[in-house]
């Protein structure tokens, strides 16, 4: 692959997030709209409730490449409208880990019940051969991303 085909490779890549998220309308569910909890608020609490162990506040912090105070501003939030809550790690008492509450997992609950409608009534609108070709694609995507899977840091 040449210089120029893969800088627009980088470039649709890079875009395919933002795409994804305006054809879908992966929007802040209704129920949700009124609790002043942002998308990417909502993508931590499903970052900490999927992590494979319980999670300390650094690694997510490592994770998403953001500061350990910015990860403290953002999980302060969290923890005041009891979403998450903070407990010491009994072998390492100035770790801090993490855990979603269950008014937390509601939320989770809540978002992804209704991201899932979106994602089906955009696959709906699509011709049958469409939405075929849409599943080998997303499927192909899913095994090379899969099979170059890194741990979390």
């Amino acid at each position: 692959m040449d210089e120029l085909n893969l800088d627009s490779l980088v470039i649709k890549l890079l875009e395919l997030p933002h795409q994804f998220m305006r054809r879908f309308e992966l929007s802040m569910p209704e129920k949700l709209q009124n609790l002043e909890l942002a998308m990417p608020q909502i993508m931590m609490l499903h970052m900490i409730s999927t992590w494979p162990a319980t999670p300390n506040m650094s690694d997510i912090a490592r994770q998403l490449n953001v500061s350990n105070a910015m990860m403290t501003h953002v999980i302060d939030g969290l923890e005041k409208m009891n979403f998450v809550e903070r407990t010491r790690d009994e072998k390492d008492r100035r770790a801090i880990q993490l855990s979603v509450t269950s008014k937390g997992l509601e939320i989770l609950r809540i978002a992804g019940d209704h991201h899932k409608e979106q994602v089906k009534k955009f696959l709906l609108s699509l011709s049958t051969e469409d939405r075929q070709e849409f599943l080998k694609a997303t499927d192909m995507i899913y095994k090379i991303l899969q099979a170059t899977k890194k741990e979390p840091k």
